[in-house]
């Protein structure tokens, strides 16, 4: 069973109120014995989400009031500026005419703000603003591309400069009263940033003498040059990122890679990253190293500290898409907790990201007086660092304990070093590719682990595991059985041992128990590695005898012994033998005070007992749990959330076994043990299934008498009206919804969750409702939805239906990104039936052919079988149809429509004989395609196409005529028949932008379909004028106003081929409709440069891209040979994928004699 960890209830929104409020204010409700409970419970900060997604929002800008605060929010390519009410978390759109914009900085007094601009070139411009007016000034700078503008005082302006192709990067200041710019530093930086007061600024410099890393560094100003550099050294390994002044100047606060969390073997920007803090001195630099005091947990993935008076605003990317949170400035762990409560949270913690962030926290603020050393601490780092197999962290932090003396022998330092570089290099290669080069080098690396003791026999067990393979896996048990009868040579190294064996798997554990008896370590450690061999032999054959033999065992410590004699108790009451609880209960009380020990010995005996149903004894159990651990610490959270989910565990296993009375049982026990909302629900929905719906309301009233409910007494009420309908909604929803919002007493992921399903079931089963309305509701959905996500990170079943309903809503709502990635998610965890499973599967293929992913969605529903009648029977046959016939697979469509009807009658046949007739039309089945267009074209004339739709419509035949008469004139092969089916299609794409949103046509590729129309008409005519030219242009500027950004496809395309055209047509454009191909051409040649999503694609467009434009200069034949042989690019594409590479080549042999 796997235990809950750390899910904190969020804070309430504290509310300032006057006298007078305060006099009328409703008594506050009286505490219950739950409530009590909750209020002593020791916790960290949770981060109070800002933003929701879909898009990536980051870079915020807190203005001074600390009330509201600018960012960025960047959907594909395109980047605007938002402002957010961080009170009333209400969005809005900043300066609405602007586009292509990011990095916004708000002055700390006077409110200017100043940002970068991409709008008018891609080099990027310095903008600024007041924020009250709608006046925006560019600043006249230097030629290069400029990022990172900052405010340093009123009047002075920080920004990066990078000269084109060159790596030179400069720190600039832009004085705005003398309208001058200046150098201030030549070193290769980025982030900057000033303090308030603008008397110090910081950023991080890559220093290629030391490869990736990054450091940060700052200095002092005064107006118009840097002083005394300072480059604090840091005790952590990694790179840091985003340095910002403290408001009060106090602290450099930053974000840090600290950590390989995506397993790649390295360090670098696509790892999680920690925010952290140092203490910056009065005067001068840093003398010491440092240990940064952590602000956040890896697992949250922070970064982009934003500072305001009561607050640090930060985007975190823990659920997918880059979000803002708040936090105290001070961060998740309070400040007031003590070096011994700290202590206890690290020895309570359930995972290494927040081991390591205790522990780090412990480092920081250690002093002389400490308790623990901090080598001590940074031992405990280390091995927090194996248990995340963080080999690129690990042998960093091994360093670091080489260096400190932290009582690593030279001999088993050496052998960490080996292992730790052996994991790092098997990670550079994919999980479950190895290729032979890596192979050799991890077989080779056994001959320098071929010594004889206990840690190099575990080295060479992890060296075999990751060769992988039945024959490597049987030596690596084999080594590990070596290992198991050999001393450890310290606590680290049986921490690397016990970790082996865990991973490894398939072992008797024996062993590992004789040699865990005959380790030194403390008695903490010993519990806790006696715990899990307890879970591990759990259904061995051999379990109670052995745990009898240990018991009894003289080189055992107390403790160890007392722990398996309560698990041989245990098991007794699971086997339901008299007075077996009674017996259980006499050995436990009197060892109440040893913390570790009660709740390892509890909770084992929570999870045996909830598995047979010993209802009663879990009961018993759970009570003296919560009397023996301190009320006040970590322990007392994670035991109240341990207990929820084994209740949990088994009353769903119940539900699903379709036994509503034994699961309600379950789910009572929660109920008055905490007071959960989750377990409220399901008790009420079991009720209900068990025909019991009667006794409920008299079961509320009890639960009241007895004082276990009070503030969540009226919303349990409103839940069981919901439980009472059995999945149906309530007569007024909308009425139900909002009594349930004024009920809620606290933020609860599982409340977010119901509300949130409860709107989404209304979209879904309400088309009454207006269209406003549904929006409203789908966002409204949409938020709750996250934040249960977010609180159900680890509650399995509550985050597998919150996914479920997030793709079903995403579906809904068309937004096929988002869809894609919650089914994608949600396929990787488990379903109760295949039918749930096959609804995922279709939707997220639904998802992918939105996102016009039409091979893998292709694949996807190859592999999906229903049985004849199945309401999805017709809608997977046509989704099949259209994935196939855009993935390219023509033959597969013209398979799959042999089994649907043939004529074109309604409109599902005739959208059907669209995608069959651009199918004919790629197999060049001239004839077949032209008949099938057709009869499609004259199917559509019948059809009453009306008014224009109130709402975007995919489905209005006004829509699917323009599409058929494209695929028309592709069908056609005579000269003069496909003038006129061009100019057909040429007439129709010609509708004015309100009817092309009203037929749902995306805006980009309906203009690029226009311009390619267009191309396709000069092809057939053979001329360009200068007029029709100047016209195509300016479609291609509303194509790329639409598109937000230079590089796409439909910018290639189009200016490729207009320059293609202008090479070779009878008459040529000439003047300035020339200067502005060119000009554009330069404009995309630069964006490719520094796109954000650089492929091969892309380089094997800018090379034919240039190609075109050095020939539109008159460049020779010899020079263009040369100059192509020269190129940079083409020689990368070659080494990377000769594939494409020879495509370029070919497509470009033509200019060659030109």
């Amino acid at each position: 069973m796997k235990s809950l960890m750390n899910v904190a209830w969020m804070s309430l929104l504290a509310l300032s109120a006057s006298p007078a409020g305060a006099q009328n204010a409703a008594p506050a409700p009286k505490p219950t014995i739950v409530t009590t409970r909750a209020a002593a419970l020791m916790q960290t900060v949770r981060l109070d989400r800002l933003t929701f997604g879909p898009d990536d929002n980051f870079q915020p800008a807190p203005f001074s009031d600390g009330r509201s605060l600018l960012f960025t929010r960047k959907a594909h390519m395109n980047p605007v500026l938002e402002i957010l009410d961080i009170n009333r978390r209400e969005l809005s759109s900043w300066r609405s005419n602007l586009r292509d914009v990011d990095s916004a900085s708000v002055h700390a007094s006077s409110g200017q703000v100043v940002f970068r601009s991409l709008e008018r070139t891609p080099d990027g411009e310095i903008c600024l603003t007041n924020a009250m007016s709608e006046s925006v000034s560019c600043l006249k700078l230097l030629n290069g591309e400029k990022s990172s503008p900052f405010w340093i005082t009123d009047t002075k302006i920080g920004f990066v400069r990078k000269e084109r192709g060159s790596a030179n990067v400069t720190l600039e200041v832009y004085d705005t009263r003398s309208q001058q710019s200046r150098t201030l530093n030549n070193s290769k930086l980025f982030h900057p940033s000033a303090s308030i007061d603008g008397r110090l600024i910081t950023w991080v410099e890559r220093l290629a003498r030391q490869g990736e890393q990054q450091k940060i560094q700052y200095a002092s100003f005064d107006g118009e040059r840097l002083g005394e550099l300072c480059t604090p050294r840091i005790a952590w390994p990694g790179l840091s990122a985003y340095p910002r002044f403290s408001r009060d100047g106090k602290f450099l606060v930053f974000s840090h890679y600290l950590a390989d969390t995506n397993q790649d073997g390295r360090i670098d920007g696509d790892d999680n990253s920690i925010l952290a803090r140092i203490p910056l001195p009065a005067k001068g630099c840093p003398t010491e190293t440092q240990f940064p005091e952590p602000l956040t947990s890896l697992a949250e993935n922070c970064s982009q500290p934003g500072l305001s008076p009561d607050r640090m605003i930060v985007a975190c990317a823990f659920e997918g898409s880059l979000d803002l949170y708040a936090l105290p400035e001070t961060g998740v762990i309070p400040t007031a907790w003590t070096e011994s409560e700290l202590l206890s949270a690290h020895f309570s913690a359930r995972t290494p990201e927040d081991r390591l962030l205790f522990l780090l926290t412990l480092a920081a603020r250690a002093n002389a007086n400490s308790a623990i050393s901090r080598p001590l601490l940074l031992r405990g780092v280390f091995g927090q660092a194996l248990l995340m197999n963080d080999e690129a962290g690990g042998l960093e932090w091994l360093r670091e304990l080489r260096t400190r003396g932290a009582g690593l022998s030279t001999a088993e330092a050496a052998t960490f070093d080996k292992i730790l570089k052996n994991g790092a290099a098997r990670r550079s290669e994919p999980p479950g590719e190895l290729s032979l080069t890596l192979r050799q080098s991890l077989e080779n690396s056994l001959r320098g682990l071929a010594g004889s003791s206990f840690l190099e026999a575990v080295g060479r067990a992890s060296t075999h595991r990751m060769i992988g393979g039945p024959g490597s896996l049987a030596k690596a048990r084999a080594e590990l059985m070596k290992a198991a009868a050999r001393p450890a040579e310290s606590d680290l190294s049986f921490l690397a041992f016990s970790h082996e064996w865990q991973q490894t798997g398939d072992l008797d554990e024996a062993p590992y128990q004789e040699r865990l008896a005959k380790t030194k370590m403390s008695e903490p450690s010993q519990l806790i590695y006696w715990a899990k061999s307890l879970e591990r032999m759990e259904n061995a054959k051999n379990r109670e005898t052995q745990l009898h033999r240990w018991a009894n065992a003289k080189d055992l410590s107390p403790a160890v012994r007392k722990l398996l004699e309560l698990e041989l108790l245990a098991m007794k009451v699971q086997k339901g033998e008299k007075d077996a609880y009674l017996n259980f209960d006499k050995v436990i009380t009197p060892v109440r005070d040893q913390s570790v020990l009660v709740r390892l010995a509890a909770y084992r005996a929570i999870h045996l007992w909830t598995a047979s149903d010993r209802l009663q004894e879990v009961e018993w159990i759970t009570t003296n749990l919560f009397k023996f651990i301190p009320a006040h610490t970590l322990e007392s959270t994670y035991a109240k959330e341990y207990f929820i989910a084994t209740s949990f565990d088994r009353g769903y296993e119940h539900i699903r076994l379709g036994q509503p009375q034994a699961a309600l049982g379950h789910f009572y026990g929660a109920v008055v043990t905490t007071d959960n909302l989750e377990a409220h629900w399901g008790y009420l929905t079991q009720m209900v299934a068990a025909g019991r719906e009667k006794l409920i309301d008299a079961n509320i009233n009890e639960l009241k008498k007895r004082n276990f409910i009070n503030e969540t007494e009226n919303l349990v009420r409103l839940y069981a009206e919901l439980a009472r309908l059995k999945g149906a909604l309530p007569e007024d929803s909308a009425g139900w919804l909002s009594k349930v919002e004024k009920a809620e007493p606290r933020p609860d992921a599982f409340a977010s969750f119901l509300r949130g399903s409860v709107r989404l079931q209304r979209i879904l089963e309400k088309p009454e409702i207006k269209e406003d309305e549904r929006r409203e509701e789908l966002e409204k959905a949409r938020v709750e939805l996250i934040l249960a996500l977010d609180g159900a990170r680890n509650n399995e079943r509550l985050k597998a239906q919150t996914l479920t309903n997030l793709g079903l809503l995403g579906n809904r709502a068309k937004s096929w990104g988002p869809a894609q990635k919650w089914w994608q998610e949600r396929l990787e965890m488990p379903f109760l039936d295949e039918d749930s499973r096959f609804l995922a599967l279709y939707l997220r293929a639904q998802a992918l052919v939105g996102l016009q992913d039409f091979h893998q969605a292709s694949e996807i529903l190859d592999g999906l079988k229903l049985p004849a009648g199945h309401f999805l029977e017709a809608p997977l046959r046509h989704l099949r149809i259209q994935a196939a016939a855009y993935a390219g697979r023509h033959e597969k469509v013209l398979e799959l429509n042999a089994l649907s009807p043939n004529p074109y009658q309604d409109m599902n046949d005739l959208k059907r004989g669209l995608l069959v007739g651009r199918s004919l039309v790629a197999l060049e089945r001239t004839t077949a395609a032209c008949q099938t267009l057709t009869a499609v074209k004259e199917g559509l004339a019948r059809v009453n196409a009306g008014a224009l739709p109130e709402h975007p419509s995919g489905q209005n035949p006004r829509r699917l005529r323009i599409i058929n008469a494209g695929y028309l004139a592709r069908c056609e092969t005579g000269t003069t028949a496909a003038r006129t089916r061009l100019a057909e299609l040429q007439s129709l794409l010609q509708i004015p932008v309100e009817e092309r949103k009203a037929l749902a046509f995306f805006e980009t590729s309906f203009l690029e379909t226009r311009m390619k129309t267009q191309v396709r008409l000069w092809l057939a005519h053979g001329d360009l004028s200068n007029d029709s030219v100047a016209a195509y242009l300016l479609d291609l500027e509303a194509h790329r106003a639409a598109a937000g950004q230079f590089v796409n496809l439909g910018q290639f395309e189009a200016l490729y081929a207009l320059g293609s055209l202008t090479l070779t047509a009878k008459t040529r454009p000439e003047g300035a409709p020339l200067e502005e191909l060119k000009t554009r051409m330069d404009s995309f040649l630069s964006s490719s440069r520094k796109s954000l999503t650089t492929s091969d694609l892309l380089v094997a467009q800018r090379v034919k891209m240039e190609a075109v434009r050095w020939k539109l200069d008159g460049m020779k034949a010899d020079d263009f040979r040369r100059r192509l042989e020269a190129s940079e690019d083409l020689t990368g594409l070659g080494a990377r994928n000769a594939f494409l590479a020879k495509q370029v080549r070919e497509a470009l042999e033509w200019m060659q004699a030109l």
